[in-house]
């Protein structure tokens, strides 16, 4: 938001970074949070991040920085977009793969 908040302003900042800031940084993220909130409490298990899930949030935050600088950066812009799509990728692929088996088993007993 402060991105955003900067460019209507006036500041010498593009467009797209602000927006991919709030849409593949802020959202991304909280889609994330939600989803392995839900699935944690919906499955039995601790409502605690363990480092696995803690790599998926860090993919995701560093998908979001490297399409924001894929912004700035006029030859590197295509690396870094493509650097950017498989951090997301492996993001939402390690919560597949992590979660997946949370919502294909049996509940845990509590």
């Amino acid at each position: 938001m402060a991105l955003l908040g900067l460019t209507a302003q006036g500041a010498d900042l593009p467009i797209s970074a602000a927006i991919h800031a709030l849409t593949a940084g802020a959202i991304g993220t909280m889609i994330l949070a939600v989803m392995t909130r839900a699935t944690r409490g919906h499955t039995g298990h601790a409502l605690s991040a363990d480092r696995a899930t803690s790599m998926i949030y860090v993919l995701v935050n560093l998908a979001a920085i490297t399409r924001i600088a894929a912004s700035f950066g006029a030859g590197w812009s295509m690396p870094l977009v493509i650097a950017s799509a498989a951090l997301w990728i492996a993001a939402f692929g390690s919560f597949a793969i992590g979660y997946g088996r949370m919502l294909l088993l049996p509940r845990e007993r509590t």
